[in-house]
């Protein structure tokens, strides 16, 4: 009987979902390897692994093998978490945690402390396994066909290096004809900068998988696929059932300079689904806006919506950043939420700033989910003083004209009560108590003095 109940379930994914996940003896959805410093010269290296619960079990461990300016060792990294993490609504329960749903996906951690030769600007971490995911349709033969998950860093540095970190899972369940934003939400402990790109999938050193015709690493979909370089922001609109292995490369830069990169081997699986995906807003709700200037110590908040057309999903958000002293909340409930971000640049804080939101919903089967990524851009307040004209004495009913010099084109006088005009150099006050009057310096960059 209960291999019945599995049958049917499983029919039915095929049904709604236009797809079937044939894992035979293959399990590997992706991983990803980053690392950690703990001290000079040493580092924890962690190995994320997503599995497909329908292939073959994980092992209980990982060798990640470490090569540098010569030199080169090894790390068994032991099992530390399992974790099912199937995007599925309540009312299912996948395969990894005994439920009869034929679909299931769980997250594998795997730890190890390494000691790599000092003052090396080469290292690189590695591990690799076999295999693939056998649903795969843009890799030939995928479940003969290797895992090789790497990460570089450069030890060479006055202070050592951490890499990046990722909160969204390098798996997405996506939907046909549905414009999709996969974001990386991805943090630097350090601050630093992170480039993205689109590479090609390998399954061992500098060694490529071998594509389907017509696919490629910067080409994994029957559909085409962008990621902006800043953002990590992945948009396609799939316009074909498929599954695909796609990988991002993250660099990562230190006043210029390559400190590191990751790797991120990742599964999209494009289902023929009902769901209409959550969308987020722009800034302040205002459509294809993702970025706000401001300046040094100017305190900022700025409101996102997220909305889902299905009237009976609940939606949740989830904010990524390392923005020192930002706070971001939400309210609503429902299929409408509004997140609110807020911060006070401070005092040389001039750059730019990068956060990311995902937004998921509760629909059954498969749960939904879109993502996006959002700049602050900081600019320095010049703060020039504002030469202005002696404080001054007058009757009632009399005037004086206050005088500001600055180099910005823009001055703004405040409060406008008594006076004859709130911008210029000039202008003419007739206050009938005494007052403070403050001439504020507006530059082409937003800044103010």
């Amino acid at each position: 009987m209960k291999k019945t109940i599995l049958n049917i379930s499983f029919l039915l994914f095929v049904f709604l979902f236009g797809i079937q996940l044939n894992s035979n003896a293959s399990h590997l959805m992706g991983s990803t390897l980053s690392y950690t410093c703990t001290g000079p010269n040493q580092y924890q290296v962690t190995l994320k692994a997503y599995r497909d619960c329908g292939g073959v079990t994980m092992p209980s461990t990982f060798v990640v093998a470490y090569t540098g300016c010569g030199s080169s060792g090894s790390v068994t990294a032991a099992l530390q978490s399992s974790l099912d993490i199937s995007p599925l609504c309540p009312s299912f329960t996948s395969i990894c945690s005994g439920g009869t749903y034929p679909f299931g996906l769980e997250e594998y951690i795997y730890t190890g402390t390494v000691t790599v030769p000092s003052n090396c600007a080469s290292v690189i971490f590695s591990t690799s396994s076999c295999c693939r995911n056998g649903s795969i349709t843009n890799i030939s033969n995928p479940n003969t066909i290797g895992f090789y998950t790497s990460s570089f860093l450069n030890n060479n540095l006055t202070s050592c290096n951490s890499s990046p970190t990722f909160t969204s899972e390098p798996v997405l369940y996506a939907c046909i004809n549905q414009p999709v934003v996969f974001q990386q939400l991805a943090t630097d402990p350090d601050g630093d900068s992170l480039v993205y790109s689109l590479v090609n999938c390998l399954q061992g050193p500098a060694t490529s998988v071998p594509y389907s015709p017509g696919f490629s690493g910067v080409n994994p979909l029957t559909s085409p696929v962008t990621i902006d370089p800043i953002t990590g922001d992945l948009s396609f609109t799939a316009t074909a059932i498929q599954v695909a292995s796609v990988n991002v490369l993250v660099e990562e830069y230190r006043a210029r300079v390559k400190v590191g990169e990751i790797v991120r081997d990742m599964q999209f699986t494009i289902l023929n689904s009902s769901n209409t995906l959550p969308q987020l807003s722009g800034i302040n709700g205002v459509s294809g806006v993702y970025s706000f200037n401001t300046c040094e110590t100017a305190p900022i908040c700025f409101n996102i919506n997220a909305s889902d057309i299905n009237a009976v999903d609940n939606l949740s958000m989830f904010y990524s950043g390392n923005i020192p002293g930002a706070t971001f909340t939400q309210t609503g409930t429902g299929n409408s939420r509004i997140g609110t971000f807020c911060w006070t640049p401070p005092i040389d804080s001039a750059g730019t700033y990068v956060f990311s939101l995902g937004v998921f919903d509760d629909a059954c089967p498969i749960i939904g989910q879109n993502s996006r990524s959002y700049t602050v851009n900081v600019n320095s307040n010049p703060n020039t003083p504002i030469s202005v004209s002696a404080d001054v004495g007058i009757c009632s009913g009399s005037s004086t004209t206050l005088t500001a010099t600055n180099v910005s084109p823009n001055i703004s006088w405040s409060p406008t009560i008594g006076l004859s005009t709130t911008t210029g150099i000039n202008t003419n006050a007739s206050p009938t108590t005494t007052r403070t009057y403050t001439a504020t310096a507006i530059y082409p960059d937003g800044c103010s003095s």
